[in-house]
C-alpha cells in the first residue's frame, strides 16, 4: 500500500505537470493575476511535497539562506521607513515556484515514455503560439478582438495591455530549443523543420519585440563560432561533422530560394505589419526609451538596497513591482547577498550537470539554453510570469535528465518496487 500510494501521488503529479502544459498559454485571469496554469501549480507543489521526494541538502541549505535574506531584507527596510505593499506578496509564491519546478521534474519523471509525453506538450505549445501571433492580428483587424498591434499571449482578458516582450522571449528561447533538441528528438525532416522554424521566425518578428530575435540570433552566433572551432581545430574531422556542415550550406541555400521565391507573398501577407516588424528589428538601444527606462529602473532597485550598503534589499517593500531587470530586481528584493546566493544555488545544477554528463555536447546544449534565458531575464525578469518561467523550466530540467539517460528507464522504478513487494 505504502509504494502504491507513492505511485498514485507520482502519477498524479506528472499528471498536473502535463495539464500545466496544456493550459499554460492561456491568459485569462480567474481572479486577478491568477490564471488556469497558477492554480494547476498551487494544487500541484503541496502534492509534490506530500511525495516526500529526496532532497539534496547544499541545495537546501542555500534555498533557506535565500529565504531568510529575503525575509530579513523586508523587516529591516521597514525599519528604515519603507512602507508595506500587498501586492508584493505574491512574489513569494514566484520564488517558491522558480526553485521548485526544477525540482519537481527532476524528481517525477522516471522513464523515457514520460520524457516523450513533455516533449511533445512543449512542442505543441510552441507551435499554437508561433501561430497565434498572425491568428492575433487576423483577428485584430477583422475586428473581432479588440487590442494593441502587438499579440498577447492567448484568451487574455485585456488585449489592450500586451505581453509581447513576454510572449518574444518564450518564442525565442523556444525556437533554440527546437533548432538543437527538439528537432533532433522527434527526427523531423527538412522540410519540417524548415516549416516550423519559418512559423516561429514570422511569430518572433509580428510580436514587434527584439528579445526573442536576439536570442536567436546568439545562439546561432555562438553555434558557429563552436562548429568553426571544432571543424579547423579537430586532428580527424569526422564524416558526421562533415555532412552536418554540408546539410547546413544546403539548409542556407533552400531558405535563400525559398525566401526569394515567396517574397511577394510575404510582402502581402506583412503588410500593415512594418511598424512591427521594424519595432522587433531595431537594435538602436542608446536611444531607445524601454531601454532608458531599464537603467532607471536598476537605479531604483539600487536606491532600495543603498540602506544595507547594498548587502540587504527591501524585500516586500521594494519601490517598484517590476524592474525590467532580473539584476535590478533581485537586487531591490535582497540585495548583493541574495544576488550572490542565487545564482550559486542554479551554478551548483549546472555544476552537477556537467559533471553527470555522458556526452558533452549534450551538456553545452544545457548550458546554452541556461545561459540564453538568463541573458533574456538580464533584459527583462521573464522568470517571475509563470506563463514564461514554466515551459523555459521544464525543458531545462527535460535536458538536465536526458544529459544521464540511464537515470530514465523503460518503467517506472517505483512501479517496480510495487511489483517486487
Amino acid at each position: 500500500m505504502r509504494y502504491l500510494a507513492k505511485i498514485n501521488l507520482s502519477s498524479i503529479c506528472f499528471s498536473l505537470v502535463c495539464l500545466g502544459l496544456f493550459v499554460f498559454p492561456i491568459s485569462y485571469e480567474l481572479v486577478p493575476s491568477v490564471r488556469l496554469l497558477d492554480v494547476v501549480l498551487l494544487v500541484l507543489l503541496p502534492l509534490f511535497i506530500f511525495s516526500n521526494p529526496k532532497l539534496d541538502k547544499s541545495q537546501l541549505l542555500i534555498v533557506f539562506v535565500v529565504a531568510a535574506i529575503f525575509f530579513l531584507s523586508s523587516f529591516f527596510s521597514l525599519l528604515s521607513g519603507a512602507s508595506f505593499e500587498f501586492s508584493r506578496v505574491g512574489f513569494i509564491y514566484k520564488y517558491i515556484l522558480i526553485f521548485t519546478v526544477p525540482w519537481i521534474l527532476v524528481s517525477i519523471v522516471e522513464t523515457k515514455r514520460q520524457v516523450s509525453a513533455v516533449n511533445w506538450l512543449l512542442l505543441i505549445g510552441f507551435i499554437f503560439l508561433s501561430s497565434w501571433t498572425y491568428m492575433y492580428s487576423f483577428l485584430l483587424r477583422s475586428d473581432v478582438i479588440d487590442g494593441s498591434l502587438r499579440p498577447s499571449f492567448p484568451f487574455s482578458s485585456d488585449y489592450m495591455e500586451s505581453d509581447a516582450h513576454l510572449y518574444s522571449s518564450y518564442l525565442g528561447f523556444f525556437t533554440v530549443a527546437y533548432l538543437f533538441y527538439l528537432r533532433k528528438y522527434f527526427n523531423h525532416s527538412m522540410i519540417i523543420s524548415f516549416l516550423i522554424l519559418s512559423n516561429a521566425m514570422a511569430g518572433l518578428l509580428l510580436t514587434g519585440s527584439r528579445t526573442g530575435l536576439l536570442l536567436v540570433g546568439l545562439s546561432i552566433l555562438l553555434y558557429s563560432f563552436y562548429f568553426i572551432f571544432k571543424f579547423f581545430n579537430s586532428k580527424k574531422t569526422l564524416i558526421t561533422e562533415k555532412k552536418i556542415l554540408i546539410y547546413f550550406v544546403l539548409f542556407l541555400l533552400l531558405l535563400f530560394f525559398l525566401t526569394t521565391f515567396f517574397m511577394p507573398f510575404v510582402d502581402t501577407f506583412l503588410s500593415g505589419n512594418q511598424w512591427l516588424i521594424q519595432r522587433a528589428l531595431n537594435f538602436d538601444l542608446v536611444n531607445d526609451q524601454s531601454s532608458q527606462g531599464r537603467i532607471y529602473k536598476l537605479m531604483v532597485g539600487i536606491s532600495d538596497a543603498e540602506y544595507s550598503g547594498l548587502l540587504l534589499g527591501a524585500g516586500l517593500n521594494s519601490s517598484l513591482v517590476w524592474y525590467d531587470g532580473l539584476f535590478s530586481i533581485l537586487l531591490a528584493h535582497g540585495g548583493l547577498l541574495f544576488v550572490f546566493f542565487i545564482f550559486l544555488f542554479y551554478y551548483l545544477i549546472v555544476k552537477k550537470a556537467s559533471n553527470g554528463a555522458i556526452r558533452q555536447k549534450d551538456f553545452s546544449l544545457f548550458l546554452l539554453l541556461v545561459v540564453l534565458y538568463l541573458i533574456a531575464n538580464i533584459i527583462t525578469e521573464y522568470v517571475f510570469v509563470s506563463r514564461n518561467a514554466f515551459p523555459v523550466l521544464v525543458m531545462l530540467s527535460v535536458l538536465y535528465l536526458s544529459i544521464s539517460e540511464p537515470r530514465l528507464n523503460t518503467v517506472s522504478k517505483n512501479k517496480i518496487k510495487k511489483d517486487n513487494s
